[in-house]
């Protein structure tokens, strides 16, 4: 586990959104804070590097200086051992040598240890250093928390629920409706969205869509953000997508509106605050978001006791996002002809009510609004009609996609909201499905019959053998099937065989039950710790700033709970920073960008995943793209290639280009002469058969002509 101890400092101190932990590698002992001149240029030019890049890596939040390879490691440890042997010598000759022999020895204590430190020791301690920043940056993101607390964890699943309840009692709902069959069918072959598979909020067009969402803004914080512009009707509920590693973790929010008309007005006042009044519309808004606090806390607590200063209020912080005006489009696929085919309806159908019927169980769904009594209440034997709503009722109810792994996982809505989950799309059926695998059937019988009848067969034997060779390859060809069919039929079997996906272990569910019992308790003594009781039996509030007098205890409690109850949840917090620490440590992939690894002037900044749970370390890249890059020097270089290298030669060095290499390493097409090759040929001058050296004629004396 992490040290407790610095946490709880960090905590206490109530220090709003410090800045980033980044790792200061002069404390690690293994590393270089000497250099030569050479390693000055090594410096100089991976900083150039660095300020070059006008994007900046995810990982450089957390760090200073990049991850050295094991080569560019070697070199930087020579350079200081020569600098270190330098200076001790320069001493040397001014000082005493009796005087300085005690503090020569500890040099060389220290000098030994850093000599017997290996890459290996650097590379873990550096890794470990990292991972650990990583956590104590985030420890208070509502993300980090959803991921890595039991309890949270817990939390969500209890929301996922009653989204999946009020899903499944919109369904049945709906089925009473005129066009009910028309909204829910997916035969009709065009990428239209069939609106019985949309979400109720997405149907009702209750979302806004909110971009570029920093890792240290909370859920809500934006809700909080958003409400500020609302009137009667206000939001309500945030919901977000994971950070991308790939986006310097940033991640994409969603808004719920009660109603369109209250997400309309809510735009309408956006628009009016950011454009100063006018009327102007624009696709995207800019949303200003209050992020100084995790929790919202605008006051200190210095003593956890209500007592501060009220001159050491925190700094304010503002980000702002970007707010989108339209909606999200909805991803529609056509399915291929083998999947849409009529003779895969009957056991698609059997398939989906067998899932559903499973999900619904582990989900703990109500019996009067699951699928059955929804089929139930259509009161009609279509089977293609079934497995429509079967596919609408997984879709909407337990975001799993049929045609689209059929398998359920850790999906949120917000994921199949971004389309980043495979429930973000709804597939359709290609139209005359049947008729098109027909016509192509009878395309491949007539390739064969177009063949020369006029080929004699002399052996009978030879003839019989392959008569039954051409029946059972036309058998096989007639039970293959399609790739994708294949992949659906395999995914179909392997959802059927999963069990208990979703359901937490045992171990998991008493962790929640001790997070909570933890989370009573603090509450109390937080209560405890801010109500000042007078001899008379009243009570007052201990924050400095509130002071307010009460009756007796119970109404300083309500009033505790409902006016300051941030810092309580910042309290609470502390509940859950063991826990979160052994599921952190416990992670073999951890949700951290990839380090930048410096694999010297060749090769620049490449980045690399960091792994493994107990010891995190990452493969240094160094070795194998010099291997790579060894390859490519070896295979003979294109024409292409040549005639670039010649000319560079040509304005560089002012050298002749070398000729190029006729050698065939593949022996093929030897006889070939290419008329555009370079070749050298040796020419020999002969002057045997001349007697007299030609000599040069004297030449004419022209007159000049006299002017008149």
């Amino acid at each position: 586990l992490h040290d407790m101890r610095s946490i709880q400092l960090l905590r206490h101190k109530i220090i709003h959104h410090p800045p980033h932990n980044k790792l200061h590698l002069s404390s690690v002992p293994n590393y270089v804070t000497k250099h030569n001149n050479n390693s000055n240029n090594n410096n100089n030019s991976s900083s150039s590097r660095r300020r070059r890049r006008k994007k900046v890596h995810a990982c450089e939040r957390y760090v200073e200086e990049p991850l050295l390879c094991e080569f560019v490691w070697k070199q930087e440890q020579m350079s200081s051992n020569d600098n270190t042997n330098k200076e001790d010598d320069a001493d040397a000759d001014h000082t005493n040598v009796n005087a300085n022999a005690d503090a020569n020895d500890d040099d060389d204590g220290t000098s030994n240890e850093n000599k017997n430190e290996s890459y290996e020791e650097y590379l873990a301690r550096y890794c470990l250093l990292y991972v650990r920043t990583f956590f104590n940056q985030h420890l208070d993101d509502s993300w980090f928390r959803s991921l890595y607390s039991p309890l949270e964890r817990h939390r969500e699943a209890l929301k996922e629920k009653k989204r999946s309840i009020k899903e499944a009692k919109d369904l049945l709902e709906s089925t009473s409706k005129s066009n009910f069959v028309n909204s829910i069918r997916l035969s009709h072959g065009t990428t239209e969205v069939p609106s019985g598979h949309l979400l109720t909020s997405v149907k009702n067009n209750t979302l806004v869509m909110i971009l570029d969402v920093p890792p240290h803004v909370t859920d809500a914080q934006l809700l909080y953000a958003i409400g500020e512009h609302c009137q009667s009707v206000g939001v309500l509920d945030v919901f977000s997508t994971e950070p991308s590693l790939d986006k310097n973790l940033y991640r994409t929010a969603w808004a719920h509106f009660e109603t369109s008309s209250g997400k309309d007005k809510m735009l309408d006042q956006l628009n009016k605050a950011t454009n100063s009044g006018s009327e102007v519309s624009k696709k995207m808004l800019e949303l200003p978001v209050d992020c100084t606090d995790t929790y919202g806390r605008y006051e200190v607590d210095v003593d956890g006791r209500g007592g501060g200063s009220p001159d050491d209020k925190p700094k304010v912080r503002r980000v702002t996002v970007w707010v989108c005006r339209s909606p999200s489009p909805q991803t529609v696929t056509v399915l291929s002809a083998a999947v849409s085919s009529a003779t895969r309806i009957p056991q698609d159908k059997q398939a989906s009510l067998e899932l559903a019927q499973k999900h619904d169980e582990q989900k703990d769904i109500p019996p009067e609004i699951r699928l059955s009594q929804i089929l139930d209440k259509l009161n009609s034997d279509d089977e293609q009609l079934h497995l429509d709503t079967a596919i609408a009722y997984l879709r909407r109810v337990h975001l799993i996609s049929f045609y689209n792994g059929c398998h359920k996982t850790k999906a949120k809505m917000a994921s199949v909201m971004n389309n980043t989950s495979p429930a973000g799309t709804i597939h359709v059926r290609l139209k005359d499905a049947d008729d098109i695998l027909k016509k192509a059937a009878k395309e491949d019988e007539s390739l064969y019959q177009d063949l020369d009848p006029d080929i004699d067969i002399i052996d009978n034997d030879n003839n019989n053998n392959n008569n039954n060779f051409s029946s059972e390859q036309q058998q096989q060809q007639n039970n293959a099937k399609d790739m994708l069919v294949m992949r659906l039929d395999e995914n179909i079997q392997v959802a059927r065989q999963q069990q208990h996906l979703s359901a937490p272990s045992l171990e998991e569910q008493s962790i929640t039950q001790d997070i909570s019992k933890l989370e009573q308790d603090c509450q109390k003594t937080w209560i405890e710790q801010h109500a000042v009781v007078d001899t008379d039996g009243k009570a007052r509030c201990s924050f400095h700033f509130c002071r307010k007098l009460f009756r007796d205890k119970v109404f300083l409690q309500k009033h505790l709970m409902k006016k300051h109850p941030e810092f309580l949840r910042a309290e609470v917090a502390k509940c859950h920073d063991a826990y979160m620490m052994k599921s952190w440590d416990a992670e073999e992939r951890r949700t951290v960008p990839p380090l930048l690894v410096d694999c010297g002037s060749k090769f620049g900044l490449v980045p690399a995943p960091v792994t493994g749970a107990s010891r995190p370390m990452i493969t240094d890249p160094e070795p194998a793209l010099w291997k790579q890059r060894q390859r490519q020097t070896l295979q003979p270089p294109t024409r292409r290639e040549h005639n670039n290298t010649a000319n560079s030669n040509i304005h560089n060095n002012n050298e002749p280009p070398t000729p190029t290499p006729t050698t065939n390493n593949n022996n093929i097409n030897s006889h070939f002469v290419d008329i555009d090759d370079m070749k050298d040929e040796k020419v020999r001058l002969s002057f045997e058969g001349i007697t007299t050296i030609p000599v040069e004629p004297p030449k004419k004396k022209r007159k000049k002509k006299k002017l008149l």
